[in-house]
C-alpha cells in the first residue's frame, strides 16, 4: 500500500449467497497481524473474527457475504456523515450484485444506518434486515447473578445466531 493512501475492504463473493451480514466499518489492525488463515483470504482479523465465522459455519452461515458500511479501516470510532455519504453507495453496489434474501447488520449502529432511509433510500423496504449484536461486543456480554466465562458468553452469542438460523432456513430455503 502506498504512504497516505487509504486500503479499501470489500466482502469476498461466494456464488449463490443469500445473506449478508453487514458491520459498521472495519477496524484498523497492526500490520503484522495482516496474514492468510483458514477463513480469511487475506484479510485484517483478530481471534473474534474467526471465532465469528467458524460460529457462522457451524450454524448453517458458512458462505455467506460479510462487508462494512465504511470500507476503509480506521481506529475503533463512529463513522462520519461524510464517509456514509462516500461509501454507501458502494454499499448498495455489492448488495445489488448479491441480492441477498436476509441482511444482518452487526450492531446497532450499523442497524441504525442500514434502517436510515435518509442515509439508504428505500433499501428498508426492499429488503428484510435483522439484527445481531457485533460479535466485538461479547466481551461485555453479563449475567445479573454471576460472573461469566469467555467461553460462556460465546455460548450466549452463539445462541443469537442460532436464533436467526431459523430464520435463514425460512427466508432462504436450505
Amino acid at each position: 500500500m502506498l504512504a497516505g493512501k487509504k486500503q479499501y475492504y470489500f466482502g469476498k463473493l461466494i456464488p449463490n449467497t443469500k445473506v449478508m451480514f453487514i458491520a459498521e466499518m472495519p477496524t484498523q489492525v497492526p500490520q503484522n497481524i495482516w496474514h492468510q488463515s483458514k477463513n480469511f483470504e487475506y484479510f485484517e482479523h483478530s481471534n473474534t473474527d474467526e471465532k465469528f465465522i467458524e460460529i457462522l459455519q457451524k450454524h448453517g452461515f458458512g458462505g455467506c457475504y460479510l462487508t462494512d458500511i465504511i470500507k476503509t479501516a480506521t481506529e475503533a470510532r463512529r463513522p462520519t456523515k461524510r464517509e456514509c455519504k462516500e461509501f454507501v453507495p458502494l454499499l448498495l453496489n455489492e448488495i445489488e450484485i448479491i441480492k441477498p434474501h436476509l441482511i444482518i447488520a452487526l450492531g446497532r449502529s450499523a442497524e441504525k444506518i442500514l434502517k436510515n432511509k435518509k442515509i439508504v433510500g428505500d433499501l428498508v423496504d426492499e429488503y428484510e434486515i435483522k439484527y445481531l449484536r457485533h460479535p466485538s461486543s461479547v466481551w461485555r456480554i453479563k449475567h445479573p447473578r454471576k460472573k461469566l466465562t469467555i467461553a460462556q458468553k460465546w455460548n450466549i452469542y452463539e445462541l443469537q445466531i442460532k436464533k436467526l438460523q431459523s430464520k435463514r432456513i425460512k427466508t432462504c430455503g436450505r
